[in-house]
């Protein structure tokens, strides 16, 4: 079985296009406030996000005593966010954003809970980030998300202990690896994670850590919950020039009624 933690850090493609799913709030935030926010991988309900806090290790000898060290007790912050390789998902639309229509007017009941997808590239977010987090002991990184079963990853890590041992996690490498390790249940999220390490007892004052960018060279491009009706598509995209973004909406055609006419001769 190969050792996951063998894999580079890093994505295929730095110019492959990439997508995440906003809450309608959280993009009018960063479009106006011009900054994004990373988050601690507790935030997140996968437990494998938060793994390296959960690592012992049994020591046995012949002559001493048993002994139990658990580490990543006492490890620096590490910040993350997901973005997806995929395009078009239902699964993540659904995941992300809610619509439920009402039946007289075709109006999303919901609008505080429906997502807005943002297109950008792998290259240009991994810029803003080193950009953004230029002034703090941070390191930045990005890189693709690896799917594997539960196996596979608990074995990876134990091979990994067993040639480090404690000091496994001293290797900044071997805790951004484990953050790109997804179990099989997840792989529908074709995930590609950017995040900042902190380094030299770095204090962040906020549970989250923010990062200014320009916003306007980060977005290649906006696009509204399908399932919206074309009124509301138009609402949602003058709010958003009025919070002051200029670039150009997108479409997404997943729910797109068709007529299929098939020419028979007689």
């Amino acid at each position: 079985m190969s050792n996951l933690f063998d894999r580079d850090i890093g994505v295929d493609d730095l110019d492959k296009p990439i997508y995440r799913i906003f809450p309608q709030w959280a993009l009018a935030e960063a479009i106006r406030l011009k900054r994004l926010t990373l988050v601690p991988p507790h935030f997140w309900d996968d437990p494998f996000e938060v793994v390296e806090r959960s690592v012992g290790i049994n020591f046995r000898s012949k002559d001493g005593p048993f002994r139990q060290e658990i580490l990543g007790q006492n490890l620096s912050p590490i910040y993350a966010q997901s973005w997806s390789a995929t395009a078009e998902s239902d699964t993540l639309l659904r995941a992300y954003s809610r619509v439920v229509k009402d039946p007289r007017h075709d109006r999303n009941l919901c609008p505080g809970d429906e997502g807005v997808q943002v297109r950008t590239t792998a290259r240009k977010l991994l810029s803003a980030l080193e950009s953004g987090l230029d002034n703090k002991p941070v390191r930045p990184f990005i890189g693709d998300v690896h799917y594997a079963d539960t196996e596979a990853i608990v074995q990876s890590l134990a091979n990994q202990v067993s040639l480090a041992r404690s000091a496994i996690f001293e290797d900044e490498d071997n805790r951004i690896k484990l953050l790109m390790m997804k179990r099989l249940g997840f792989a529908h999220e074709n995930e590609v994670r950017i995040g900042a390490l902190s380094r030299d007892g770095f204090k962040n004052p906020d549970p989250v850590l923010h990062f200014d960018v320009d916003i306007h060279s980060l977005i290649d491009e906006i696009t509204f919950d399908p399932r919206l009706a074309m009124f509301e598509e138009r609402e949602r995209q003058r709010v958003f020039e009025g919070f002051g973004y200029k670039g150009p909406f997108g479409s997404l055609k997943l729910y797109e009624k068709k007529l299929f006419l098939v020419e028979l001769h007689e």
